[in-house]
């Protein structure tokens, strides 16, 4: 199966506005690079620590079922 061309998404949530993705973002783009994977789009929620339905999962979990 050719994997080159798969649409990757990322999920990336940090809890406090004291943290940060960038982390997590460098080392999926990284991921994603060493397969060839280039079609990547990163979801991103930070504060999430008291909310119980972060909007950007939400929008990755309906691309997922649209796709």
């Amino acid at each position: 199966m050719d994997t080159t061309h798969l649409k990757i998404g990322a999920y990336l949530r940090c809890s406090t506005t004291e943290q940060s993705t960038d982390l997590q973002r460098r080392e999926l783009s990284l991921y994603t690079a060493a397969r060839g994977w280039t079609q990547i789009r990163f979801y991103e929620d930070k504060a999430t620590g008291t909310k119980t339905n972060p909007a950007q999962l939400k929008r990755i979990l309906q691309d997922a079922r649209e796709r």
